[in-house]
């Protein structure tokens, strides 16, 4: 055991927020929770490191502190981040990527928006004249036409020129209208392409049994004999 000195270091309580132990040349003291220094008069900043996580702000406090987290994140130290997707702020099957204080919506075709709302329908304002068919793409962000025959472009309102595969045979003049065409047929042709000749037997004109020889706008009779 230690040979004390009989002076009674503890008598004058200098120990402000602890307890004095007596020591041989002298005290210590024991300082409660919060404080330190020599005499356990110094209020102890709980601050100091700052223990508020992922950019808090520490407000020191009596025997503790608050940590004040920023957006996003929340607990005592500020150590957890909130989850945005809780909620399920995602509509029509959006997929919610989890963000600092934010979400995203990963949205399925042919939705779009913040919040996967707004249904993309590019052939709703019916660009495709002329009964062409209006096919969107695959994304939604975009369309095709397809045009019916005689019509072409983008929007199906371009008159094809079909006299330039000259469709018109034997000789026709071709036309182009709207959309289509027309054959002008040189004599004895007729048909959309003027592809028929035209059968100039037909009725037979021969009088008394003579057979009548189709040739290109004419006939010839073969007369039977007297």
């Amino acid at each position: 055991p230690f040979c004390l000195s009989g002076i009674d270091h503890c008598v004058s309580q200098p120990c402000v927020r602890g307890e004095c132990i007596e020591q041989q040349h002298g005290y210590q003291c024991v300082c409660d929770a919060g404080w330190v220094g020599p005499h356990c008069d110094q209020e102890k900043d709980e601050c100091q490191p700052n223990p508020c996580l992922n950019g808090g702000g520490c407000l020191d406090r009596y025997i503790g502190y608050t940590c004040q987290c920023k957006p996003g994140f929340r607990g005592v130290n500020c150590e957890k981040n909130i989850d945005e997707c809780a909620s399920g702020p995602c509509q029509n099957h959006g997929v919610c990527k989890d963000g600092i204080n934010s979400y995203t919506c990963q949205c399925s075709s042919p939705f779009t928006g913040k919040h996967c709302e707004v249904e993309q329908d590019p052939c709703a304002s019916h660009p495709c004249e002329r009964g062409g068919v209006c096919l969107p793409s695959l994304d939604y962000t975009s369309y095709t036409c397809k045009c019916p025959p005689g019509w072409q472009g983008a929007r199906c309102n371009e008159d094809v020129n079909e006299c330039v595969r000259t469709p018109c045979k034997n000789g026709g003049h071709c036309k182009n209208t709207q959309g289509s065409y027309i054959c002008k047929c040189q004599l004895g042709y007729s048909g959309h392409n003027c592809q028929m000749d035209i059968d100039d037997c037909s009725p037979n004109p021969c009088l008394n049994g003579g057979l009548c020889v189709d040739n290109v706008a004419n006939f010839s009779c073969d007369c039977r004999a007297g």
